[in-house]
């Protein structure tokens, strides 16, 4: 999932703010996944009946995102990312 979000930043974002993009990402998105998978992962393994099933549950969740991904975000093909539009 990293791999992707830090992928998308370096295309949407300029050089001057890929860094701060990245912050953003980590922070807001990561940091909130560390802290509340865990207790999904308890509450979702009590609901299925094991942790080995919550756990592929959770995984295949990311997947929600690639429409998201696909459809909402620009492409930047071409596009001079040093200028803003």
């Amino acid at each position: 999932m990293w791999v992707v979000a830090y992928t998308l930043n370096s295309e949407l974002f300029p050089t001057s703010l890929r860094a701060a993009a990245n912050g953003w990402c980590h922070n807001l998105i990561g940091r909130w996944g560390v802290v509340l998978a865990p207790w999904i992962l308890g509450a979702l393994s009590a609901r299925i009946g094991g942790i080995g099933p919550a756990a592929t549950a959770l995984g295949f969740v990311s997947y929600l995102a690639v429409p998201l991904v696909w459809f909402a975000i620009p492409e930047t093909r071409a596009n001079r990312l040093d200028q803003p539009a």
